[in-house]
């Protein structure tokens, strides 16, 4: 393992749990006063509760302690050194950007909230939970679980699930014990990949959510997962979401990998910083992709797509960091560059319509490479031979125990994408996918296909956007507009809630609480929201608009292709207008939700002072903040709408002189 990968390597096979025992030693110390506390006084002998969560931590600290990163295949990472901490941020949220920022020490010493954090591929989520599991370890005086849902048993609930985490082999973690803890709080649950549960599972797995946040005790419950239709009611909780790496950030991670490798490759991308467009920076994803590619090659790609190709042909050819010339691992696969990719894509396609982002097992490996290769007529020397090449000489998948799996899914994705591609009827396998129940699981693959053919993405997924904004668009003001793009991107509701029922004083803030009356909210998964201030009659009031996603298969590349940056200047957040707060008690009423529809937008367009509301909820990909907001183009809609239109009258003409 000549190059980078074997210097790495000799720094990772460094015992680390001595370090990390003794800094759990004061944490399993302070576990041994639970004895003491009046609920569990005489039920606990505090020498062995120790030396069981003594096990169980050590067991906790050395899984989360290393990390994978698609910079260095095959090598693993010591947390702490190559992670470069996120910045959170509320999705509810009615003020700045800076105000709604949430410190990862908040998350760590909570003592009364959960959170959800729901973000895009790519940001980080599943290494963001083993470090807060890491930091939690030697930083809370609770326990944390960690339980990745991909691997859920569904024969069991999730409790039980969560108990077995304490088992060790011939060894049954005391069950009554364990729910007398889950009743006392002594837990920080994190569930990490909601998202990879199979589709057929999450209405049960989200009501056992739920069961456990309202009658598992004080407990901290954090999950995770990407964008979707149906996501966990967890009582007391805050929905979260991280903001882009900031430039000094993705220096910072940068220069992390420096540090490891003892390259220079991160000095000089920083040195040309400048001029790396700014989406290539925005996630700790293409930032590794960044370091990678540029250490092959000294070049910055100008799309995403060519990252994932760069990274293919180094890694075949053999290419590290050093050796610029590469050398070629013997592939026991016996398949060559461009038959490998085509048996590659294909396990991929099938793994994706399977819902499956890892093999539980060899055989389980060898059994979608059996089923990849029949789809694509490329036939390996064997089916373990190719998995072994995917491990050793194409190192695009690695193991955690007896599990294997992609350094990253979006490479799952990628290849996913060019299936679909180069599949003989593209088209028809996109509108398929696009209009099934699995379309959210490939969002990120469409967004792919849209880089890598813009025609064949817009012909079935844009045009079906554009023709439904063809419905609901307006030549109205500004804010008719605003309002008419707002409810083409999601399901609002809108209400006048008097302040002196619905306040609580928080940090020296007012803030907006509901008592049960937004339960019908969450049943229908919003979980957002934005809100302002009047007076109507000498009584304060909260305007409220709560939002959720309009459409299971809504994508926001196909958005971009039909709505329009627009700049908002001098639409602080004021309170409303007496006058206006009149206008929209006589459409509104009071204390309960109105679903905003665009007879509804007629009675209220002209209240200029909940514009801000709107221009806070329409941006849907990250935290803006700039001026601009995406408003639905009359003309771009029509542009689509022409171009699918001639593409497809020639196609009409060229099957004629065929």
């Amino acid at each position: 393992m000549p190059g980078i990968e074997e210097k790495i390597a000799m720094e990772a096979i460094k015992p680390a749990s001595g370090f990390i025992n003794a800094l759990l030693a004061p944490k399993i110390e302070k576990l041994k006063s639970w004895s003491n506390e009046k609920e569990l006084k005489g039920q606990l002998d505090p020498d062995k509760l120790s030396k069981v969560m003594e096990e169980y931590l050590t067991k906790l600290s050395l899984r989360v302690s290393e990390i994978t990163s698609i910079a260095f295949p095959l090598i693993k990472l010591d947390i702490f050194k190559a992670y470069e901490p996120l910045v959170l941020g509320r999705q509810h949220y009615s003020n700045s950007p800076i105000e709604n920022e949430v410190e990862l020490a908040k998350l760590i010493d909570e003592e009364l909230k959960s959170y959800l954090i729901i973000d895009n591929a790519g940001m980080g989520k599943s290494t963001f939970s083993k470090f807060i599991v890491a930091s939690l370890l030697y930083k809370s005086k609770r326990v944390p679980l960690f339980f990745e849902l991909r691997k859920i048993n569904q024969e069991i609930d999730l409790v039980e699930n969560l108990a077995k985490e304490l088992d060790f082999p011939g060894r049954v973690f005391d069950r009554a014990l364990f729910y007398k803890l889950l009743q006392l709080g002594k837990f920080y649950v994190i569930i990490d990949g909601f998202d990879e549960v199979a589709l057929d599972y999450q209405e049960t797995l989200s009501n056992q959510i739920n069961e456990l946040s309202l009658k598992g005790g004080d407990n901290i419950i954090l999950l995770t997962s990407r964008p979707q239709d149906t996501l966990p009611d967890i009582v007391k909780s805050d929905a979260l979401r991280f903001k882009p790496f900031s430039q000094t950030q993705a220096i910072s991670l940068l220069k992390r990998y420096d540090d490891i490798s003892g390259l220079t490759i991160g000095e000089e991308l920083t040195q040309q910083i400048d001029s790396v467009p700014q989406k290539f920076i925005e996630s700790p994803l293409l930032v590794s992709l960044l370091y990678r590619t540029f250490g092959v090659n000294k070049s910055i790609a100008e799309k995403t797509c060519t990252f994932y190709e760069e990274i293919y042909h180094a890694l075949y050819k053999g290419h590290d960091l050093i050796n610029k010339n590469g050398y070629g691992r013997e592939k026991k696969s016996d398949l060559d560059f461009e038959d490998f990719r085509k048996l590659l894509r294909a396990m991929c396609y099938f793994m994706m319509l399977n819902r499956k982002t890892s093999f539980e097992s060899w055989s389980e490996a060898t059994k979608f490479v059996d089923k990849a290769s029949s789809i694509s007529s490329i036939t390996p020397s064997s089916a373990s031979n190719f998995i072994d090449d995917l491990l050793v000489s194409v190192p695009l998948m690695h193991r955690e125990g007896p599990e294997i799996k992609f350094f990253h899914k979006t490479l799952l994705e990628y290849f996913s994408a060019e299936y679909i591609l180069f599949h003989q009827s593209s088209s028809k396998v996109l509108s398929k996918l696009f209009n099934s129940i699995l379309a959210p699981s490939f969002n990120k693959t469409f967004e792919f296909l849209f880089e890598l053919n813009s025609s064949l993405f817009d012909g079935v997924i844009t045009y079906h956007f554009a023709k439904l904004a063809e419905e609901v668009i307006c030549n109205g003001d500004i804010l008719e507009q605003a309002l008419h793009s707002l409810i083409f991107n999601k399901r609002c509701k809108i209400g006048l809630w008097r302040h002196s029922e619905h306040s609580l004083k928080l940090d020296g803030h007012d803030e907006l609480v509901f008592d049960g009356s937004d339960a019908e909210l969450l049943e229908e998964g919003y979980l957002t929201a934005t809100w302002n201030e009047g007076l109507l009659n000498g009584e304060r009031y909260f305007i409220v608009l709560s939002f959720t996603d309009v459409s299971i298969n809504y994508h926001s590349c196909a958005w971009k292709s039909i709505s329009q940056p627009t700049t908002f200047e001098g639409h602080e957040r004021d309170e409303v207008s007496s006058e206006e707060m009149n206008k929209l008690f006589q459409s509104l009423g009071e204390n309960h939700w109105n679903h905003l529809d665009c007879d509804l937008i007629d009675k209220i367009k002209g209240v200029s002072g909940i514009l801000n509301m709107i221009i806070n909820s329409i941006p849907s990909d990250r935290f803006n903040d700039s001026a601009k907001v995406r408003l639905l183009s009359k003309i771009k809609i029509e542009a689509i709408l022409d171009k699918v239109r001639k593409e497809e009258e020639f196609t009409e003409e060229t099957e004629q002189f065929l």
